[in-house]
């Protein structure tokens, strides 16, 4: 009977479709089909976190390397600013045949409230998980902007750096993109400073610097999880411009082992889930 009872529970894990028209064939109450449609959801959507998560460890093995082609120049009360940066337009365009192979697409949509403007980036997998990272910052008047230019850059600005968050690409650590010389780019300090703010943050975080420097990812998956991608988001700041984490730090949560170390948690998280609904 328990061999009987094993693989009845390894069919509805398999096969949730086939076990429903089991049900539907002995005539089972309303009830019961309901709360098999609710088990097939749950597993639907742990599939399709698992197929997204290996989705994002494949971009990461191939994702380009962006190179700063573009360059701004412009006078202030200062003196002359210039910077050469790598644009949100040549970004899209490197990653339009790696986030095709890897099965990923991005859109963005407008936040934030009065007085403040914000933009979310959205990734989504063909399997249909989708995940979301989001900025805030004031208007750019940097560079003698008019108000109508201020937001248009606002607007640009965090696209690319949600963007580049989103998907973990270098040139959010290694690009000035003004970082020295706009005021702007200090939205991303600020928003890490809004995200250490929350106390269970802080504790999280200095428990996942602690467990880089032993790299534990076990316990890294474990705290960056519990942080959240808008968070860790927030803290993706180069420790040349303020960043909480060090260079090594930010190598190891980029490694191959933290990423297998994240993918083998969200499995079990979903897991859990899925058993204890």
């Amino acid at each position: 009977m328990s061999k009987e009872i094993a693989q009845v529970k390894a069919n509805i894990v398999q096969s949730p479709d086939n076990f429903i028209a089991q049900a539907i064939q002995s005539n089972a109450p309303v009830e019961t089909l309901e709360r098999l449609m609710a088990l097939k959801e749950r597993y639907e959507a742990s599939e399709a976190k698992k197929a997204y998560i290996q989705a994002m460890q494949q971009f990461q093995t191939i994702k380009p390397e962006l190179k700063r082609t573009s360059g701004v120049k412009f006078s202030t009360a200062k003196g002359t600013t210039e910077y050469n940066f790598c644009s949100l337009s040549d970004i899209e365009k490197a990653l339009k045949v790696p986030l095709s192979e890897c099965g990923l697409t991005y859109r963005f949509e407008n936040t934030g409230g009065e007085g403040s403007f914000g933009v979310r980036c959205i990734v989504t997998h063909v399997a249909g998980h989708s995940e979301s990272t989001g900025m805030t910052a004031p208007a750019d008047s940097s560079g003698n902007k008019n108000a109508i230019q201020a937001i248009g850059s606002t607007s640009t600005y965090l696209m690319r750096y949600t963007l580049i968050a989103a998907f973990a690409l270098t040139t959010a650590d290694e690009d000035d993109d003004g970082a020295s010389n706009s005021d702007l780019p200090l939205i991303k300090l600020i928003s890490q400073s809004q995200a250490l703010h929350n106390i269970d943050n802080f504790r999280a975080v200095l428990a996942l610097k602690e467990a880089l420097q032993e790299e534990e990812y076990d316990s890294v998956a474990m705290y960056m999880h519990h942080l959240g991608q808008d968070v860790i988001a927030a803290l993706w700041v180069a420790p040349t411009k303020g960043g909480i984490f060090t260079t090594l730090e930010i190598s190891r949560m980029r490694s191959n082992e933290c990423f297998a170390a994240r993918a083998e948690y969200g499995e079990k998280i979903s897991e859990q889930e899925k058993n204890n609904p």
